[in-house]
């Protein structure tokens, strides 16, 4: 994974995959204190403990067609290669939080990416999710999730590409 968001990808894929109904992504974009934070939180069936003690092992996996799981290890060294953060909190039945932070001025700091179009993506193109998504940056924050757009879009259903784009947009000047 060659940027953040990749890896906010890959992250919000296994809250998909452990049952989640409900994510929320918290980002704090600082250019004042060269730092990106993202915490992503969903109420999906958690991590076993013993798992949890491993997960940042890249032969720690669930999967069964592999026995290596990158994803997870590979969000840590980039964060703590910056002199940024990780943590990894779960709770079995209750949901998981994964935090990261990379400091943006350091020279081996991945791109951020595309966050607002890989956000407006999990809002448009998973239905049947609660997406919340809050961002703050150094002049503004915003606070969306996607019922209150559907609802200010009157929308039922599936939201449509040109709704993606409406997102996106509103995002992309918070990102």
């Amino acid at each position: 994974m060659n940027s953040i968001d990749l890896h906010i990808i890959d992250i919000t894929h296994n809250s998909i995959g452990g049952g989640a109904s409900e994510i929320k992504f918290i980002i704090e974009k600082s250019e004042a204190k060269n730092t990106f934070s993202c915490e992503i939180i969903d109420n999906g069936r958690g991590i076993p403990k013993e798992m949890l003690e491993t997960i940042t092992d890249p032969y720690s996996t669930t999967r069964t067609e592999r026995k290596v799981g990158l994803g997870i290890p590979l969000l840590k060294f980039h964060a703590e290669l910056t002199g940024g953060e990780f943590s990894i909190d779960s709770e079995l039945g209750k949901g998981t939080s994964v935090k990261v932070k990379f400091n943006t001025d350091h020279p081996d700091c991945q791109p951020v990416g595309d966050m607002a179009g890989t956000l407006a993506q999990f809002i448009t193109q998973f239905p049947d999710l609660e997406i919340s998504v809050s961002i703050v940056n150094d002049r503004e924050s915003i606070q969306i999730s996607s019922s209150e757009l559907k609802e200010a879009f009157e929308i039922e259903g599936r939201f449509s590409n040109q709704d993606y784009l409406l997102i996106k947009e509103l995002l992309s000047s918070y990102c």
